[in-house]
């Protein structure tokens, strides 16, 4: 994995976090919190276990260690709050991802917490599962938000080049 391309990855996982808080802040205290499919039954709660993987992979990355502390919906009292929370974290990841050098990228990294072994595996897994994990809730919520009108909008990563004009090699 070259760094450029874990940076662009960071980058539009921000963009997109950032698009579907913008729609989230828009919504009542009802409709964060009432319970239905999502797999961390409420928007409210789904979006703060989203902030919490990002947070907890992106300080296993820089520290070798998975926190033992928790993000939780618990700990906001409003949207705003945890759309302050995720900016700021959404920043210190791309600020991280840019700290690096590929050669730091494509090395492997230990990470371990108490109750498991210590595991090894290539730091640009762990930030494209962050990456990962993000689409794959986002993609979750803004199902859900579709069905009482409050779609997000598309939150494709080319949507995202196209709205920064990325192009790349070989691009016409």
């Amino acid at each position: 994995m070259q760094l450029q391309d874990i940076i662009t990855l960071a980058e539009y996982h921000a963009w997109a976090n950032q698009r579907l808080m913008r729609r989230a802040a828009h919504l009542t205290n009802e409709q964060l919190h009432t319970k239905s499919w999502l797999s961390q039954e409420t928007i409210f709660r789904t979006l703060a276990h989203l902030l919490d993987v990002q947070w907890s992979w992106r300080m296993a990355c820089e520290s070798g260690w998975l926190p033992m502390e928790y993000i939780t919906a618990e700990d906001f009292d409003k949207i705003q709050q945890l759309r302050k929370s995720w900016q700021t974290d959404d920043l210190a990841l791309i600020n991280y991802a840019t700290s690096l050098t590929d050669q730091q990228l494509n090395q492997t990294i230990t990470y371990s917490w108490p109750q498991a072994r210590p595991r090894v595996r290539p730091l640009w897994h762990i930030l494209l599962h962050i990456i990962n994990h993000g689409t794959h809730h986002r993609a979750e919520v803004g199902q859900y938000l579709a069905t009482i009108n409050r779609s997000p909008g598309d939150m494709d990563l080319l949507n995202y080049l196209a709205s920064k004009n990325v192009e790349r090699e070989g691009d016409s």
